[in-house]
Protein backbone atom coordinates (compact mmCIF):
# COMPACT_ATOMS: atom_id res chain seq x y z
CA UNK A 1 0.00 0.00 0.00
CA UNK A 2 1.81 3.67 -0.91
CA UNK A 3 1.86 6.10 1.76
CA UNK A 4 -1.53 7.77 3.61
CA UNK A 5 -1.96 10.86 2.83
CA UNK A 6 -0.89 13.36 6.31
CA UNK A 7 -4.61 13.67 7.70
CA UNK A 8 -4.57 9.97 8.01
CA UNK A 9 -1.23 9.30 9.40
CA UNK A 10 -1.89 8.39 13.07
CA UNK A 11 0.23 7.77 15.61
CA UNK A 12 0.15 5.10 18.92
CA UNK A 13 -2.73 3.14 17.13
CA UNK A 14 -3.17 -0.31 18.60
CA UNK A 15 -2.65 -3.11 16.11
CA UNK A 16 -5.99 -3.72 15.84
CA UNK A 17 -6.77 0.12 15.09
CA UNK A 18 -3.84 0.06 12.91
CA UNK A 19 -5.66 -3.08 10.67
CA UNK A 20 -8.91 -0.94 10.85
CA UNK A 21 -7.74 2.34 9.25
CA UNK A 22 -5.29 0.42 6.81
CA UNK A 23 -8.99 -1.57 5.59
CA UNK A 24 -10.40 2.20 5.31
CA UNK A 25 -8.11 3.93 3.63
CA UNK A 26 -8.36 0.75 1.16
CA UNK A 27 -12.33 0.90 0.75
CA UNK A 28 -11.35 5.36 0.18
CA UNK A 29 -9.09 4.25 -2.09
CA UNK A 30 -11.69 1.86 -4.09
CA UNK A 31 -14.02 4.74 -3.91
CA UNK A 32 -12.40 7.30 -4.99
CA UNK A 33 -11.63 5.97 -8.80
CA UNK A 34 -15.41 4.83 -8.72
CA UNK A 35 -16.45 8.64 -7.59
CA UNK A 36 -13.57 9.87 -10.50
CA UNK A 37 -15.45 7.98 -13.04
CA UNK A 38 -18.89 9.06 -11.69
CA UNK A 39 -17.49 13.05 -11.67
CA UNK A 40 -16.53 12.68 -15.28
CA UNK A 41 -20.06 11.72 -16.18
CA UNK A 42 -21.68 14.17 -13.94
CA UNK A 43 -19.03 17.04 -15.41
CA UNK A 44 -20.23 15.87 -19.04
CA UNK A 45 -16.28 14.83 -19.92
CA UNK A 46 -17.27 11.21 -20.72
CA UNK A 47 -18.22 10.67 -24.91
CA UNK A 48 -21.21 8.87 -25.59
CA UNK A 49 -19.53 5.70 -27.40
CA UNK A 50 -21.07 4.71 -31.04
CA UNK A 51 -23.04 1.23 -30.43
CA UNK A 52 -23.73 0.98 -33.99
CA UNK A 53 -27.63 1.50 -33.27
CA UNK A 54 -30.29 4.09 -33.66
CA UNK A 55 -27.53 6.46 -34.90
CA UNK A 56 -28.07 7.55 -38.82
CA UNK A 57 -24.79 7.54 -40.90
CA UNK A 58 -24.91 11.33 -41.14
CA UNK A 59 -24.66 11.73 -37.79
CA UNK A 60 -21.79 8.85 -36.67
CA UNK A 61 -18.98 12.18 -36.52
CA UNK A 62 -20.95 14.46 -34.08
CA UNK A 63 -19.59 13.95 -30.99
CA UNK A 64 -21.62 14.63 -27.66
CA UNK A 65 -21.34 14.14 -23.76
CA UNK A 66 -23.52 12.35 -21.28
CA UNK A 67 -24.21 15.37 -18.57
CA UNK A 68 -26.87 13.96 -16.07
Amino acid sequence: MSEAPAFLQLQNLSDEEESLRTRLISQLRVAQRANKRQESYYEGARLVRDLGIAIPPHLRDVESVIAW
